[in-house]
């Protein structure tokens, strides 16, 4: 005998109490920056509920920045290549909607060879704004 029809109203009635949803517990987190070459990072971003967002590349000794480009789709995406850039740490600063995402990336060049480390730093949230009424 399958207990399908009995998991079936329990985990309803999880849902409708706990306020949470399926789809909201399968959603994953909107940034990705990857490694898709030795020094080459893909950086994907995916939030419908915030279509405007910004990202910017600064070399940290420098306080250069290297990148800036603010997007407006609910989908960005963008590849960052350190191949020529030289041996030190840069910052990839993301915003996207109310969280900043900061990557931290080290970059070492040998040889005329550039290899590229990236290390999620942190992600903050903005508090919302609330408007109060009388």
């Amino acid at each position: 005998m399958s207990t399908l029809p009995v998991l079936c109203p329990a985990l309803f009635v999880l849902f409708l109490v706990t306020g949470v949803s399926p789809v909201v517990a399968q959603m994953a987190e909107p940034v990705s920056l990857t490694q898709v070459a030795p020094a080459s990072l893909r950086l994907r971003v995916a939030s419908p509920d915030y279509a405007r967002g910004y990202v910017q590349v600064v070399r940290l000794s420098t306080q250069q920045p290297l990148f800036r480009e603010t997007y407006t789709a609910p989908t960005y995406g963008q590849r960052f290549d350190f191949d020529r850039a030289p041996s030190g740490r840069y910052q990839v600063d993301l915003q996207v909607g109310l969280a900043r995402y900061h990557y931290s990336v080290h970059v070492r060049t040998h040889a005329g060879r550039s290899t590229a480390w990236v290390r999620k730093l942190v992600v903050e949230y903005e508090p919302a704004l609330v408007v109060a009424t009388r």
